[in-house]
């Protein structure tokens, strides 16, 4: 490992997984190559890593099965965008056996963000699945899991009332509701790109009440390319990490979805997704540098990678230490052993972490306060 480029939080190359945007990257080249600065690499707090490899690469989102030791990757290999994509099942005590439990699904797949739903102590659980179908054709995918580590689909949601317009992550708060982040609030292409460069910030976060009654408010808007989302397992917070400005938002979840937010806290990266351990703390996957990922993301090859683990109180909010936000990195790397970071689960001592492009990883954690 060696320096890495500190981004600058505003340009972003995630366009979903129907192909390069090219004229973006030519405008990259003038905007990344003036702002960059240096700083050191720091260590990582992991060992003994080991690929967990799936027939169909690009692991960019994780979900921990609550009931029982079971991991859900939503994979997709962007470097084909054509191909379909799969979400594969783990078995953590076996893990060298994915099950891919959406061979059965009709019509396009194509999965980005998961989200784990299960009332405590209930026997069934969910997952809900963005499913980018086509372009300007959006769906979210329903499945149901009467025991661990299996899934059966329920429904599909592409009502044009859900409003989704740049569906990235998911955070279901019940069996039948759930928070949304959209990248973009602009449909055009020269709105998307003035978001993109940081012009206007349109993005916004959609709760759907009732997946039986389709239909999405906004309720917490004008954000920086909103990514990661996830509601507080046993609070009333929800967090949204935004690629944009690099933030992770605090609100507190209130009547009917409505979010109020309280703090906004700086990310020392490109937000990504969220989890939440046994502890009750976030861990947050990153992307070091954008002008990295965005050859990574045209031409191939490898861009920084970061994880961090924020700590949070009993109320739900981030805890500080003379007035900063605690984030502490628990795994940083130039790209050349991980590449492309984007979500990262904690279980028991291990941690496992997911990538835009390539297959997931597993480490063990080597510090006893980030593996109690």
């Amino acid at each position: 490992m060696g320096s890495r480029v500190i981004p600058s939080c505003r340009v972003s190359l995630d366009r979903g997984p129907y192909g390069p945007p090219w004229p973006i990257l030519a405008l990259l080249v003038l905007l990344t190559t003036a702002c960059s600065v240096t700083e050191p690499v720091s260590a990582r707090r992991t060992a003994e890593s080991r690929r967990l490899t799936t027939p169909v690469p690009g692991a960019e989102d994780l979900a921990l099965d609550s009931r029982a030791p079971y991991l859900y990757l939503s994979c997709l290999d962007r470097r084909n965008p054509g191909e379909r994509g799969a979400v594969y099942v783990l078995d953590l005590l076996q893990p060298d056996q994915p099950v891919d439990l959406t061979m059965t699904l009709d019509g396009p797949f194509h999965p980005h963000g998961i989200g784990w739903w299960a009332d405590p102590g209930a026997s069934v659980g969910w997952l809900f699945v963005i499913n980018h179908r086509g372009p300007e054709d959006e769906a979210i995918e329903v499945f149901r899991s009467d025991r661990p580590g299996q899934l059966v689909h329920h429904l599909t949601l592409d009502d044009p009332s859900l409003a989704l317009n740049s569906p990235n992550d998911i955070a279901p708060v019940s069996s039948t509701s759930f928070y949304v982040t959209n990248l973009f609030g602009s449909s055009s292409s020269t709105g998307r790109l003035l978001e993109q460069f940081g012009l206007i910030d349109r993005g916004y976060v959609g709760f759907c009440a009732d997946i039986y009654e389709p239909g999405c408010e906004r309720v917490l808007e004008d954000l920086g390319m909103p990514n990661g989302i996830h509601a507080g397992a046993d609070t009333d917070r929800l967090y949204v990490s935004t690629s944009g400005t690099c933030e992770l938002i605090v609100c507190r979840r209130g009547t009917a979805g409505s979010l109020e937010p309280l703090d906004v806290h700086h990310l020392p990266g490109l937000g990504d997704n969220i989890s939440e351990d046994e502890a009750g703390d976030l861990w947050i996957g990153l992307s070091q540098d954008r002008w990295d990922f965005g050859l990574n993301l045209v031409f191939g090859g490898e861009s920084g990678s970061r994880i961090v683990r924020v700590p949070l109180d009993d109320r739900g909010d981030v805890r500080t230490r003379a007035g900063e936000p605690i984030v502490r990195d628990i795994l940083v790397d130039d790209g050349a052993r991980l590449s492309a970071s984007s979500s990262a689960v904690r279980w028991r001592d291990q941690l496992f972490v997911g990538t835009v492009f390539d297959h997931a990883v597993r480490y063990r954690l080597t510090r006893p306060e980030d593996a109690p």
